[in-house]
């Protein structure tokens, strides 16, 4: 969560492997939160009136003062779209998600992975370049040899936080073939 005027920093401590129990609390309290700052009842029927887009996220985060990634992911939550959100530092995968239609029906890379060399994510992390649309991109680059029953659109947004530090929102669109 964002409170002005007030910065948290990660120690050495922090960054650390954590058990599993530790990490199951922590996507409970994360889950806790995002329903309590975003409840389902205002923001399902903005989601269901909008388009999946940077512009209806942006909406929500202004709206709801949560940051853009919690905004991304309450907006896959709700989407009757086949869509999937990526976002990644320094061309590292560190979140993924699917909508419920597409949970079992594809496989993004891991966390942990590199950004695929040819996607548009790994082009505007490297150069800064932000895509205003989705583009089409070849299935393969996001799924590999099982996505040829898909086109794939692709719009990815990179932040330079710091000198070293790039952060990218990469959205996926599907359409079964």
């Amino acid at each position: 969560m964002k409170h002005p005027g007030t910065e948290f920093k990660c120690s050495a401590s922090d960054m650390r492997l954590v058990d599993i129990s530790e990490k199951k609390l922590e996507v409970e309290a994360n889950q806790f939160a995002s329903n309590f700052l975003m409840p389902e009842q205002m923001v399902k029927p903005i989601v269901l009136t909008s388009s999946f887009g940077f512009d209806t996220i942006n909406y929500i985060r202004r709206h709801f003062q949560v940051s853009k990634i919690a905004a991304a992911f309450k907006l896959l939550e709700f989407t009757t779209e086949c869509c999937a959100l990526v976002s990644s530092i320094n061309g590292v995968v560190k979140h993924v998600g699917l909508s419920q239609n597409l949970i079992g029906e594809v496989k993004l890379p891991r966390l942990g992975a590199a950004l695929p060399h040819e996607s548009f994510a790994a082009k505007v992390t490297q150069s800064g370049i932000q895509m205003r649309d989705f583009k089409e991109i070849a299935s393969a680059v996001w799924l590999g040899k099982g996505g040829e029953h898909y086109c794939v659109y692709e719009n990815s947004r990179a932040n330079r936080e710091t000198e070293s530090l790039r952060t990218c929102l990469t959205l996926l669109y599907f359409i079964k073939k």
